[in-house]
Parts: structure tokens; C-alpha cells; sequence
């Protein structure tokens, strides 16, 4: 079990922790609402150390790479990345990833749950002139997220930073510490994340701590993303990802590269998209609080699917989730039974995603068409 260089201001500041991975990580710091409403309308900051860090460099790593993920690797250009996946020979996923291109090197980060996963998915598919390194250990990671996390580096580093492009990042400085800035989120507002050495990340996270008095920053753990992604339909690889799930019933299809000549699962998920899945990842809401995973749902008497993830959102005031449902019922706009105890059914009805636009959606929209 791994412990970071942030663990002691945890500790000292009565975070509760859990196990992510090999990491021991903060899970919440406050009550779910208060940290859910600080993404949602201000800033939430968070240690994500335990992300999983992979290094791969080389002659060979350009077509290694195009070839392991299902995206195309070969478009990227140094500063930019792509959030895509990595899938067996039929087609199920492996691991979500987000692919970053640092110069002649690439940099892979995926949930702490994968890395084991993942190390050895890379390293068994090993190719001449590649290296694989896991860089796990050796940075820490801080994020910051909702709709004025620009603020933070804005503040911190230069008004420079304004024009990251999204899944786009930066070697920078704060004040004397060098670190990347990327650019992601999967929660509908702004996210960037603070790669740097462990030995300074104290004092990014004070200096973050300090910028972020002005904007309501609220330290946060990492529970607190699950109900924000789940809105706006962003894949939780620890929640709704079975071993058997494909990108295609997952609804993931726009991480796949069609035109590619190979990559690892091409032929299984050709194969699947040209017959069509038999079940698809779809939203619901319900004014039901006792729905559970695995609940079935029912047309009638017909078993046509069951739940996979679902939690309360306090911003629609109601549960929300998703399910696998049968292809030919896998649409918006259906209401279902749901058995949420033997011989006890419920409704929910489904919906499509995202579930609402954020401030920071609209925002940009505002921004774009001015």
C-alpha cells in the first residue's frame, strides 16, 4: 500500500481514506453534497497521485501505441493527447487511457485500479525498440475541477494558460517548481491536473490552497467525482465496466478509429458493430431511492435488463444511473419496471445523456459564439 507525500496534511486536516489500487487515498474530506456543489460551482481540489503513470519511449513507440489503443495515435502532436481505450482480441476493454504525446515520449494515465492491469497487458504485448516504464511512484498529481478551476492556474502560473486547448497540456512553472498542466475532465467542467515531483508537492498544494481562498476552493476526495461523471455519462471503469463489456455496448464507439488497419480487438469489434450489440450502457432517473446494481428490469414480464451503477444527484434531486438493456429497448424516452425487492417493482425511465449542460458547457458555447 502506497502512501503520498500529501498524507500527513490529510491526516492532520481529518480526511477519511480508502483503497484505491495500491494506494491508500482520500475518499472525502466533507460531507458528498458540499464537495458534489463545490464541482459544480466553484472549485474542488484533489490529490489523484494515485493515478497509474506509464512512460512508453522508443524508436518503436509511435506504432506500438496505434497499435495496443483503439484511437489514432498516429495524428498526435507533441502537447496533445487522446482519451481512448485498450481492448483483448474480442473487443472487451482492457483499460480506459488517456494517451499523452511529451516530445519522443508518450505518457499513459488510467484509474489506480488498472495499473496491475494494465503494466501487464503492456508488457505482454511488448514490441522491439519499445520501452515500458511505470513512473507511478515517481510524480504525484493534484487536480482542481469545476467551473472556475481556471482561475487557479491563471493565478499561478500566467494568463497563458487560457489557451489549452482541452486534452491538451504544458511544461510550466509554479514560482520555482516545474510541472506539466493537463487539460482534461470528465465531469462537465474544468479539470486540470498538476504533474510534478513528490518532494514538491506541499507546496503546490498550499500555493493552490492560498490562489483558491478568492474562488471558494473546497479540498475534496475523490468519491466525490462518481456522481458528476455519472451526469454527464463519462465511463467509471470501477462501476460500470464488466469483464465482458465491450467499448461498443458501452456505448464507446467514438474512441475506435475505424479507418485504422490494425489494432488489437479490430476484427471482434467490427464483427460485433456489424451484427450490433446485444446490449447497450444507457441512462435512466427515477423518483425511486432503493435502486441497487443488479436490479432487473422488466417490459411487461420480460427480463430485459438489469442496473450497473446508479446514485443520487443533488442537482436533479432524484437517482440517477445506468443500465445494460437489450438492444432493442436501449432508447430514451422508455419507462421500465425495475425489481428493486422480490415481487416489489418500481419505475425508472430512461433518458439521454448528458443529463443537463453545465455552467462551463454554456459558458464556452457563450465564449464560441461571441
Amino acid at each position: 500500500m502506497v502512501k503520498r507525500p500529501l498524507y500527513e496534511f490529510h491526516l492532520k486536516n481529518k480526511a477519511e481514506f480508502k483503497i484505491y489500487g495500491d494506494w491508500e487515498m482520500v475518499s472525502k474530506y466533507h460531507e458528498f453534497e458540499k464537495e458534489y456543489w463545490a464541482i459544480r460551482n466553484d472549485i474542488a481540489l484533489m490529490d489523484v497521485s494515485g493515478v497509474a503513470k506509464v512512460r512508453i519511449a522508443g524508436e518503436g513507440a509511435t506504432d506500438y501505441l496505434d497499435y495496443i489503443c483503439t484511437g489514432n495515435i498516429l495524428s498526435l502532436s507533441e502537447g496533445k493527447s487522446i482519451y481512448t481505450a485498450i481492448c483483448g482480441d474480442n473487443g472487451t476493454i482492457i483499460a480506459l487511457v488517456h494517451v499523452l504525446k511529451d516530445a519522443d515520449d508518450y505518457l499513459i494515465f488510467t484509474d489506480p485500479e488498472k495499473r496491475r492491469t494494465l503494466l501487464d497487458w503492456l508488457n505482454g504485448h511488448r514490441q522491439d525498440r519499445v520501452e515500458i516504464k511505470d513512473i507511478s511512484e515517481e510524480f504525484s498529481c493534484i487536480s482542481i475541477n469545476g467551473p472556475k478551476a481556471t482561475e487557479i492556474p491563471k493565478t499561478a502560473i500566467s494568463e497563458d494558460i487560457l489557451g489549452l486547448p482541452y486534452l491538451g497540456f504544458e511544461h510550466y512553472k509554479i514560482d520555482d517548481i516545474d510541472c506539466i498542466l493537463y487539460r482534461c475532465g470528465l465531469s462537465g467542467e474544468y479539470e486540470y491536473k498538476f504533474l510534478l515531483l513528490p518532494d514538491k508537492t506541499l507546496r503546490v498544494w498550499e500555493k493552490i490552497i492560498e490562489v483558491g481562498k478568492d474562488f471558494n476552493l473546497l479540498c475534496c476526495g475523490l468519491d466525490s467525482l462518481e456522481i458528476p461523471m455519472l451526469e454527464m455519462r463519462s465511463v467509471n471503469q470501477q462501476k460500470d465496466l464488466l469483464p465482458d463489456t465491450t467499448l461498443l455496448r458501452a456505448g464507446l464507439h467514438w474512441m475506435v478509429n475505424f479507418r485504422k488497419e490494425r489494432f488489437i480487438g479490430k476484427d471482434a469489434i467490427f464483427k460485433e458493430k456489424q451484427a450490433k450489440p446485444i446490449q447497450k450502457l444507457t441512462m435512466f432517473t427515477s423518483e425511486s431511492e432503493r435502486i441497487q446494481r443488479n436490479n432487473k428490469l422488466y417490459i411487461e414480464e420480460e427480463n430485459v435488463g438489469f442496473v450497473i451503477h446508479s446514485g443520487y444527484s443533488p442537482k436533479l434531486k432524484r437517482t440517477i444511473g445506468c443500465a445494460y438493456i437489450k438492444r432493442e429497448y436501449a432508447y430514451s424516452g422508455i419507462d421500465f419496471e425495475i425489481e428493486v425487492q422480490p415481487n416489489i417493482r418500481e419505475i425508472l425511465h430512461t433518458i439521454s445523456a448528458p443529463l443537463f449542460l453545465t455552467k462551463t458547457v454554456t459558458g464556452i458555447k457563450e465564449e464560441e459564439n461571441q
